[in-house]
């Protein structure tokens, strides 16, 4: 064994060795000279390195509570896998996780095909994981015509059980995930969503099969015309009390909200938009499939929808060409684990006069179990 080598493993056997003590604060995960380090809160001790982000990002979360990803362009050739439950990753304002087209990313099989989806950040069952996305997400920048690569999947398939209980999703920066929903809730019960938004998604901002009990605040879909579909929520499949608040979504778009086999399913308000004299697409749809119809869910087929509500849908009267999603953090990271964001939905962010067709304050409590209030 070469001299290079074994200083190598010794370098990674000592970083390893850190008490998890030394990082429970929070860790901060950034680019240095080509690698991925891991430091302790406010220091600059290295506690860990490695070439491959994902590696280091993983080993931030196993000895700390909440990991940050600041400061760079995180390449990664492989999924970032959540280790543990009770842990939060937080993407800031700087920072870019992004997979290469080759990248060897975790594959999602369902009950119709072996390889259905490929997540960059993948939960396999873990409870109470939160994942807070202020900067970008990437799962590739070309349609892969073999495989849908998305940004983010809670993924509790069990033998057609609920296998992840607990978490929360937020996410107002980009997330590019061509040929696939951005982020996906499989076979998972009690997860928040205050805010989700994009621009970059070919199918939807979020998808869901044979989950439960999940409560979505608001969702902004603004892909248009680029996206194959433009949905904003699709509810692929044996979902039951799902609540939404408000939906957004322009034209042009197969439906901003799509129902499929799910019951007891309430959206407060969908609204559409378009730089056009009409809305090109539906605001709201109900398909009931054939058992084939989910791809990712193993629990029990709902044979059609029942109980479903939108108690308020219109097409607004303001013409909008381009979105901007802006969101404003304070205190991150000298908060943690409390953060505020606020989150606007501009409208003609160019024009003298852009329109803010939604502003919204958050608190997001990160830790061993997460949650996230409105502002007032």
């Amino acid at each position: 064994m070469s001299a290079r080598i074994v200083v190598a493993a010794l370098t990674l056997v000592c970083a390893a060795a850190v008490s998890a003590a030394e990082a429970a604060g929070f860790a901060t995960v950034l680019m240095q000279d080509g690698t991925c380090v891991v430091r302790h809160e406010g220091t600059e001790k290295v506690l860990f390195k490695h070439a491959e982000p994902s590696r280091a990002i993983e080993w931030a979360l196993e000895h700390s509570r909440i990991a940050v990803l600041t400061g760079g362009h995180f390449t990664v050739k492989r999924s970032v896998t959540i280790p543990r439950p009770g842990v939060s990753l937080v993407i800031a304002p700087d920072a870019t996780l992004e997979a290469t087209e080759d990248a060897d990313l975790t594959v999602i099989g369902g009950l119709d095909r072996d390889d259905h989806l490929r997540p960059v950040i993948h939960n396999r069952g873990k409870d109470n994981v939160a994942i807070v996305n202020f900067g970008t997400i990437s799962a590739g920048r070309k349609r892969d015509p073999k495989a849908f690569k998305n940004c983010i999947a809670f993924n509790g398939q069990s033998k057609g059980e609920i296998g992840i209980d607990g978490g929360l999703i937020f996410s107002s920066g980009p997330t590019m995930s061509p040929r696939a929903d951005a982020i996906w809730l499989i076979d998972s019960k009690n997860v928040q969503v205050p805010f989700v938004g994009s621009m970059g998604y070919d199918c939807s901002v979020l998808a869901m099969e044979g989950s439960e009990d999940i409560d979505v605040d608001v969702a902004a879909g603004l892909a248009g015309n680029k996206a194959i579909e433009n949905e904003t929520i699709d509810l692929n499949g044996y979902n039951r009390r799902i609540r939404m608040g408000l939906l957004i979504g322009n034209s042009r778009s197969e439906q901003i909200l799509d129902v499929n086999n799910s019951i007891d399913i309430v959206a407060e308000e969908i609204v559409g938009y378009t730089d056009g004299d009409r809305f090109r697409g539906k605001l709201f749809d109900v398909i009931n499939y054939p058992p084939i119809g989910a791809d990712l869910t193993f629990r029990e087929r709902i044979p059609e929808a029942k109980n479903v509500k939108v108690l308020k849908k219109r097409v607004a009267e303001t013409r909008v060409k381009q979105w901007k999603i802006a969101a404003e953090v304070k205190g991150l990271p000298e908060t943690l684990p409390e953060l505020h964001v606020t989150v606007r939905v501009i409208g003609n962010p160019q024009d003298k006069e852009p329109v803010t067709v939604f502003e919204r304050g958050y608190k997001l409590q990160l830790g061993e179990k997460p949650t996230a209030t409105v502002l007032e």
